[in-house]
């Protein structure tokens, strides 16, 4: 049977040395709860703190170069910008990015994120120049808390690239198919509509145009599903159209020569485009 502290002084209320003792005791016992209560809540600041760093999601503050290269390659048409990333308040997973471009009469391209590339260290001497980095495929990679992050970050065509898979599978398809009869026609396979409409798809799917763009650059983190946004705008040309359109010649190039290859070499001398951005 268990006795409360009233009952044992009410029970032995004549016992004066034995009500001492439960008075010491009470007060004893009192005073230890006292000092658990505020050692307790003297964690609960940090324990707070905890509470709310965890609960709380990263802010990615994001800064664009004030010059892009625009061009057009073997991979369609291209946009390339360095952007420095910033993590507020915990690091952040860059899982992906997509850049929406609108040109002057609203018609809008998709570019998807194909690669990014640092620089480690840039030599200079008085005559030239080296510089140490790497490129990489586009996967994922940490901005962490408070540090800033720069990527030289390169976007493709979405559509050129999915038509170009389409047309490369077809024409793979074909060479497949004239192996397995023992003999590959080089003059079939380029008077094939699949090879044709591979030549008719780098003709016609430039999307640059003299005149301004405005382009909306989203960024997706790991754990948000709304993306960080960056907005600027450019200007084209028409000279930067002009040397665009002259590399249509060596993109075409390139794909033949991956498909009936000779001793001839050739230099991927891409022309580019230089505009100034301005953030919007």
């Amino acid at each position: 049977m268990i006795y409360s502290y009233e009952d044992v002084i009410f029970k032995y209320k004549n016992n004066y040395k034995l009500l001492i003792s439960i008075y010491i005791i009470y007060i004893m016992d009192t005073l230890f709860k006292i000092t658990a209560v505020l050692g307790a809540l003297a964690w609960m600041p940090q324990i707070i703190k905890w509470i709310v760093s965890w609960l709380r999601k990263p802010k990615l503050n994001i800064i664009c170069d004030n010059e892009a290269q625009v061009g057009y390659i073997a991979f369609g048409s291209v946009l390339n910008v360095n952007l420095s990333f910033i993590s507020k308040h915990k690091s952040s997973l860059v899982e992906n990015m997509e850049l929406i471009i609108k040109d002057n009469n609203n018609s809008t391209y998709n570019l998807n994120w194909a690669w990014y590339g640092e620089t480690y260290y840039e030599l200079k001497a008085p005559f030239a120049s080296a510089t140490m980095g790497k490129q990489q495929k586009a996967i994922a990679f940490v901005s962490y808390r408070d540090a800033l992050v720069e990527k030289l970050v390169g976007f493709h065509s979405v559509y050129f690239r999915e038509k170009k898979k389409e047309l490369i599978n077809k024409i793979n398809q074909l060479i497949e198919n004239q192996k397995y009869t023992g003999n590959i026609n080089v003059d079939t396979i380029k008077q094939s509509s699949e090879y044709i409409d591979l030549m008719r798809l780098c003709d016609d799917s430039i999307i640059w145009k003299k005149g301004s763009y405005t382009a909306s650059c989203k960024v997706y983190i790991a754990g948000n599903k709304s993306p960080f946004i960056y907005n600027f705008k450019f200007s084209l040309t028409e000279t930067d159209i002009s040397n665009l359109k002259s590399n249509i010649k060596l993109a075409k190039l390139i794909i033949e020569k991956s498909y009936f290859p000779d001793e001839n070499k050739i230099e991927d001398n891409w022309l580019w485009a230089s505009p100034t951005i301005e953030k919007l």
